[in-house]
């Protein structure tokens, strides 16, 4: 069993002016919410014992369209975030949580085939998700792994900068980490906050993680989805092309 959290506390300022009346994640893609793709997969599967949706900018909205779809999911509400990033979301989120199941950890701005959703809910283990087909770039979130496939950090390009780098490959904001694991996530995430660095990506706190797994000889692979269709829907470009290739999906 899997819970799962969807980090949507974002204003998604980059799609206004669709973004001044609604949150990021009821935005349609091809007929859809973002978010709507996301529960049409997750809530009707056994592998999936909650889905926690991390709300802030008209987080009334996302609570009244979920209201009555299932008793799996649960609200929390960022009420900082327009002061603080999806670190401070997802430490909220994780703090609710008993911690003694997989947590599949995805953003709220992406979409997904749903065979891509599937393999993360259905599969075990660590799973940083990853498309080596994507082209980097520097909005991309990169994942640094070796010729086995271990990841030696994740990052954007700035940080990158500074590292010893192996083969670039692209996250797709899409994580299962498993009960053992989040423990020392939650950690990691904890003492960010205590020093008061609440405007950090979720990602910088993966980073240690993944930094400290390959030095205690546990590291985690990246997987990749084998070409199949996502796209992180950032501004209203990516909104056009994402509603011409997820057409009729």
């Amino acid at each position: 069993m899997k819970d799962v959290i969807i980090l949507g506390a974002g204003v998604g300022s980059r799609l206004r002016p669709l973004t001044d009346s609604i949150p990021k994640l009821l935005v349609e893609v091809s007929g859809k919410t973002i978010l709507g793709r996301a529960l049409e997969v997750l809530l009707p599967s056994p592998e999936v014992r909650s889905v926690t949706i991390v709300v802030g900018y008209r987080g009334d909205q996302i609570e009244s369209a979920v209201r009555d779809l299932s008793s799996k999911i649960r609200i929390v509400r960022n009420h900082s975030y327009e002061q603080t990033n999806n670190m401070h979301s997802l430490y909220l989120a994780l703090a609710t949580l008993d911690m003694k199941h997989d947590v599949v950890i995805m953003n709220g701005d992406c979409v997904y085939d749903p065979s891509v959703l599937t393999a993360a809910i259905s599969g075990e283990g660590d799973a940083i998700f990853a498309d080596g087909a994507y082209p980097v770039n520097d909005e991309s979130m990169h994942v640094d792994v070796d010729a086995n496939g271990i990841i030696r950090g994740i990052a954007k390009p700035p940080q990158m900068n500074s590292m010893p780098i192996g083969e670039l490959v692209v996250s797709i904001d899409l994580y299962r980490l498993s009960a053992q694991q989040l423990p020392d996530f939650y950690g990691i995430i904890d003492t960010f906050q205590s020093r008061g660095a609440r405007q950090q990506w979720t990602e910088l706190a993966l980073d240690d993680l993944l930094r400290n797994k390959a030095r205690t000889n546990s590291a985690i692979k990246a997987t990749d989805i084998g070409g199949k269709m996502w796209m992180e829907i950032d501004n209203n470009d990516d909104l056009e092309k994402a509603n011409v290739r997820f057409q009729g999906i």
